[in-house]
């Protein structure tokens, strides 16, 4: 099977070089940008998505929560209940449960995020079961919290990795930095550069509506509204950032 992976590897490769090059194998010259690939080409328009995927540099994106969730599960007896009290404890408040019911939605409808999981797994960049992580994944995703609750669970954000409750660090302020960075350049899906330009602010939204975004240094906030925007972010969530952004100069640009 190695050798078989390792040989359509190879002819991936080959033929994105010959497409880059406008060589296609026998057929007419095409480049990799032609809106009339022939079928020869057409895997280079497939594989660095692929590669993308097997090596997720963005936490912030499914492939990337997966692998983070592919590591907790080799560090924790019961990851679903270790996040859920890790969040408990950055927010301040005990009472926040997994939604079992939304949980098992998404699981029931894992098609996309099992796929990219066993992709992973194929390139020896997923360790564990894949039902049993995504399992935890989902009930990561159904946290159930409001607006005052994700605001203050992101509050390390804001003061150089420091927890809001007792001031203990949960990240050094060179960590803390970096996720800003992160969230600055990928929290927001597709529309990352956009809300840079418009609210000019470190951000992550979720496609429940929610969209947190900080301020270094001062305070975090929390906007929900469930319509979402052809991107999947919060339509009105992202216009009210940008009203108090512009009204009270929170940009960091």
């Amino acid at each position: 099977m190695a050798t078989r992976r390792s040989f359509h590897t190879h002819r991936n490769w080959k033929i994105a070089k010959e497409a880059s090059t406008g060589k296609d194998s026998g057929s007419t010259n095409r480049g990799i940008f032609s809106s009339a690939a022939t079928a020869t080409s057409r895997p280079v328009l497939i594989w660095p998505s692929v590669w993308r995927i097997t090596r997720p540099r963005n936490p912030f994106i499914n492939a990337g929560a997966l692998v983070i969730c592919d590591i907790n599960q080799s560090r924790f007896a019961v990851p679903a209940l270790s996040m859920r009290d890790f969040v408990r404890h950055l927010s301040g408040n005990p009472l926040i449960v997994s939604d079992s019911v939304v949980a098992e939605s998404e699981y029931q409808h894992r098609a996309r995020n099992a796929a990219m999981a066993y992709l992973m797994q194929a390139f020896g960049n997923f360790h564990n079961d894949v039902e049993a992580v995504l399992r935890s994944y989902f009930h990561h995703c159904a946290l159930r919290m409001n607006c005052i609750d994700l605001a203050r669970a992101f509050g390390f954000l804001a003061r150089d990795g420091a927890c809001l409750d007792g001031g203990e660090p949960v990240l050094s302020a060179r960590q803390a930095k970096q996720v800003n960075a992160i969230m600055a350049t990928s929290g927001l899906y597709d529309e990352a550069g956009n809300f840079a330009y418009r609210v000019g602010l470190p951000g992550k939204s979720g496609v429940g509506g929610g969209i947190v975004a900080v301020v270094p240094g001062r305070f975090t906030v929390c906007v929900w509204s469930p319509e979402l925007n052809p991107a999947g972010n919060s339509l009105i969530g992202m216009a009210a950032l940008e009203k108090l952004s512009q009204r009270i100069g929170w940009s960091i640009f």
